[in-house]
């Protein structure tokens, strides 16, 4: 029971490894790609306090990391360097 209250004050991320921007981002880890590949989906799951810091980064080309929408600076560092990691945002 602890654990489903959980998962529902969290924010899923998903994406792939070899995503390419004709086909969606969704999927499952037998998603085939156009070469009949295998697709890698994976995902991050950030707290449901970062929810108004993602669609802030999906509305914008660029946003400061000092001006997300959270509380603390360790949280903006925490969702940047989370994204970057991926490969879902690019640093300046």
């Amino acid at each position: 029971m602890l654990w489903d209250e959980i998962r529902r004050e969290m924010v899923y991320v998903y994406h792939s490894l070899r995503n390419r921007r004709d086909t969606p981002m969704m999927g499952t880890d037998d998603t085939a790609s156009e070469d009949g590949t295998a697709q890698q989906t994976h995902g991050l799951r950030f707290p449901l306090s970062y929810l108004e810091a993602l669609k802030q980064i999906w509305r914008s080309s660029t946003v400061h990391v000092k001006e997300l929408n959270l509380t603390s600076d360790e949280e903006k560092e925490n969702l940047a360097l989370s994204l970057w990691s991926e490969c879902l945002i690019e640093v300046l």
